[in-house]
């Protein structure tokens, strides 16, 4: 039976051979960069990147890039921006803008036209009930899915 001792050296060894694989493996990596490097007459600017590996710099221009490709393609997303109000509650005066989870006092109510800021002080027929626990049926919130950004691809030269 293997004791916990044991196991950990083995590990401490095994990680000392994958540092060793990983170094020559790099080596290997870095002269076909430095080889593409030259057959197509690059610079380390021509990359972007800063003097360091691992810095945020090749990180910020892949974004640069990602988001000039977006611009191009037309499927920037837009910043959201506050909006003016669109509904108030004539009990307390509160006002919501028509984005985001709507608020207790108008959730369940179908027609939110008197609701309106724009509509006038028109009495409200039906009062919406506070929510309780998960809303049922039709009336339950789908969350959406967040839209996955498209992948730059690569020059050709």
């Amino acid at each position: 039976m293997e004791t916990y001792k044991a196991v950990m050296a083995q590990i401490e060894k095994l990680k000392g051979k994958a540092e060793q694989l990983r170094q020559a493996e790099i080596k290997g990596v870095v002269d076909r960069i430095r080889e593409a490097m030259s057959h197509y007459g690059l610079t380390a600017d021509d990359l972007r990147f800063s003097g360091k590996p691992g810095t945020s710099a090749g990180k910020t221009a892949a974004k640069k890039a990602a988001k000039q490709a977006a611009k191009k393609t037309g499927k920037l997303k837009a910043t959201a921006k506050p909006g003016a109000p669109k509904y108030r509650d004539p009990a307390s005066g509160k006002t919501w803008t028509g984005r985001g989870k709507p608020p207790n006092w108008i959730v369940g109510v179908s027609d939110r036209s008197p609701f309106l800021i724009d509509a006038g002080s028109a009495p409200v027929a039906a009062k919406a009930a506070p929510a309780k626990g998960k809303p049922k049926g039709k009336a339950k919130l789908k969350r959406r899915a967040a839209t996955p950004v498209s992948a730059v691809p690569a020059a050709t030269a």
